[in-house]
């Protein structure tokens, strides 16, 4: 007696794709009707789909980003930076319905430029904590004390951050510690000039002149400071 074997004949991609879509026009029949639809029609169609021909997931992620928040201190001219702000006060008094919000900050260097805008009538208005001609001797004025007193920008960072304060980059310190060294060695080659010009006819009028060169003594004493990193400083 001859056996019989059963042979399960695998589907063509063609007869799966008439499958998948007379489901497909089986659950558009049901959602355009007016029976009623089971909230897990769309599960079921999907779910029936091959996994190669699943469409790609698409996420939509709603962000919020957090609003600019005004930290620590800053170096204002108080008189000029009340006058700023009434600026906003103003500006309240005309657009009753606007509410003002921060935008965000510019510095240069010390000093800052506050934006803030108007939520109804899209007005930007900009407080600065210091006159505009003023920026660059602000500035300047920074990097000349920290020089003056013998510390350079970390030693002003420092004593910056423990007052809360934000500084200049280091690029920008850089800038105005050059811009000081031209100006101090200007200022030095005219008073050595000015002071060799007085030597020079205190000599004449008391007759130290050899071979038509007025001359002055010097005196030294040969001493010179001492330093070192350890505990034997002294100067």
């Amino acid at each position: 007696m001859p056996r019989t074997y059963r042979v399960v004949k695998k589907r063509g991609r063609a007869s799966i794709l008439q499958k998948l879509r007379h489901k497909r026009e089986q659950a558009l029949n049901m959602c355009s009707s007016d029976e009623y639809v089971p909230e897990d029609s769309h599960v079921q169609y999907y779910n029936s789909m091959p996994e190669e021909d699943l469409p790609d997931l698409e996420l939509e992620r709603e962000t919020c980003g957090t609003p600019p928040v005004l930290d620590g201190n800053r170096i204002v001219d108080i008189s000029y930076f009340i006058e700023e702000v009434k600026k906003i006060g103003i500006h309240d008094s005309t657009c009753t319905m606007g509410k003002i919000k921060f935008i965000k900050e510019h510095r240069r260097g010390v000093t800052s430029k506050l934006l803030f805008g108007c939520d109804t009538c899209c007005k930007t208005l900009h407080v600065q904590t210091q006159p505009e001609n003023t920026v660059e001797t602000s500035n300047e004025a920074l990097v000349w004390g920290s020089l003056s007193i013998g510390i350079g920008f970390s030693q002003l960072q420092e004593l910056l951050s423990v007052l809360n304060t934000p500084t200049m980059a280091k690029k920008i310190y850089n800038r105005y510690e050059i811009n000081e060294w031209k100006k101090w060695k200007n200022e030095l080659c005219q008073q050595m000039k000015k002071a060799a010009e007085e030597e020079r006819k205190l000599a004449i009028a008391e007759g130290n002149i050899e071979n038509g060169v007025p001359y002055i003594s010097v005196v030294v004493d040969g001493g010179w400071a001492k330093r070192s990193y350890g505990h034997g400083y002294s100067s």
